[in-house]
């Protein structure tokens, strides 16, 4: 089988070091077999799949088929642009669906028994949102492939049957699996809690980090623009017209990015840019990834063992998207970094010495700047200071031989 970016693939559960659980007894054995066929990167949805469940779960919400939690009442439960948590749309809308129509497949193998390839984005969210939050936020993204975890995984089956398909540990579970595939990974905020307060969130960003992916904040679909950028005849032109456009438009459109959707009328093309920042990010509180929950007590102790020494690092992270809501660009430019010093310095020393202008032992913002901006001049002032703060963990606005080590 070939998946995501072709590349070929062993049995996804070969991969894992424990042996491969018994098939269940229960009455989703045919779902049990599917899910082991198909690698976990495919079991995806594209955007208009998802904003068709929107629509299905407005008819469930009209019809009384979504009632409210009297344990654990949602102010925003009636709300028609936020809408029931995600827990009472799995439990009204997912679960009775997949049994009934999917014979207790996860949704997205109910829509595609043999799962989807092609462009495929992460997406990192919190449970406690509300499911029409979440699907207007996707809606802005371009009409790719996501995967996202109540879509993803079976959620009809019985606890124990689910834990042996999702493994003993995070980084054998089917997420950690896809996210290497997925060209980024998309952290929807909402107005109910900080995505960064749940466990599993904190650990999708600490395998970003260490798979250089870029993370991308997701801001409402209210705040888009729709811009001129003259003929476009495909998409592969789209791109580069867009590109252009951006650098053309610095001044005005410094803080925006290409959502990849264009459209053309009577001769004139138009791209929708939606803005980069994490200002939605910043709705709720966030002190530290310390403070991250969990509501299994397996899984809560098995990822505060993968992350273990990694906070400062993660919290980083956080802070940097809280402030500039992107991350993809700033690696590309590191890669660049990197490259630029592997090519011209024989050591990361020799490098960070010829870097540390005055030689003061650290280096600036100044000098980090200097540097960075050779290696790609399109990078704001903006940019320049989540890398910077992405790199001094230690919040000293030093960046010292250690910290750049453990960036590059």
């Amino acid at each position: 089988r070939r998946v995501a970016r072709g590349k070929p693939m062993e049995p996804w559960w070969a991969q894992r070091q424990e042996s491969l659980p018994p098939r269940p007894k229960g009455p989703y054995q045919a779902a049990w077999d599917a899910h082991l066929n198909v690698h976990p990167a495919e079991w995806v949805l594209r955007r208009s799949e998802v904003i068709e469940f929107e629509e299905l779960c407005r008819r469930y919400q009209r019809e009384g088929l979504i009632p409210q939690d009297p344990k654990f009442p949602n102010r925003f439960h009636d709300d028609p642009k936020i809408g029931p948590s995600m827990h009472l749309v799995c439990r009204h809308v997912i679960q009775p669906f997949t049994r009934e129509h999917g014979d207790y497949k996860s949704w997205a193998l109910m829509k595609h028994p043999t799962g989807q390839r092609g462009r495929m984005h992460f997406v990192t969210h919190s449970w406690n949102e509300g499911v029409y939050e979440f699907c207007s936020k996707l809606a802005t993204l371009e009409n790719a492939l996501f995967w996202i975890c109540f879509f993803a995984n079976p959620q009809a089956w019985e606890r124990e049957d689910l834990a042996s398909l999702l493994g003993k540990e995070p980084q054998q579970s089917p997420f950690a699996l896809a996210v290497p595939y997925a060209l980024h990974i998309f952290a929807l905020p909402n107005r109910t809690d900080s995505i960064y307060e749940r466990l599993w969130c904190v650990y999708e960003a600490d395998v970003a980090i260490k798979l250089k992916k870029g993370v991308i904040v997701v801001n409402s679909k209210q705040d888009e623009v729709v811009v001129c950028v003259g003929p476009i005849w495909n998409n592969a032109e789209a791109s580069t017209k867009v590109a252009n456009f951006l650098q053309r438009e610095q001044a005005k459109y410094s803080g925006y990015t290409w959502t990849g959707r264009w459209s053309s009328r009577e001769g004139t093309s138009y791209a929708t840019l939606r803005p980069v920042g994490g200002a939605e990010l910043n709705l709720q509180t966030f002190a530290s990834v310390e403070q991250a929950k969990c509501s299994d007590e397996h899984d809560y102790e098995t990822i505060r063992k993968a992350i273990r020494g990694r906070e400062a690092e993660i919290d980083g992270l956080v802070w940097s998207l809280r402030e500039h809501g992107d991350t993809s660009k700033l690696y590309n430019a590191a890669r660049n970094f990197w490259k630029a010093a592997a090519m011209k310095f024989p050591s990361l020393h020799e490098a960070f010495n010829f870097w540390d202008k005055g030689h003061k032992g650290f280096l600036s913002k100044e000098d980090l700047e200097a540097v960075m901006v050779q290696c790609d001049p399109t990078l704001t002032s903006d940019q320049i200071s989540g890398a910077f703060a992405a790199i001094n963990t230690d919040k000293t606005g030093r960046i010292n031989f250690e910290e750049l080590g453990a960036a590059m």
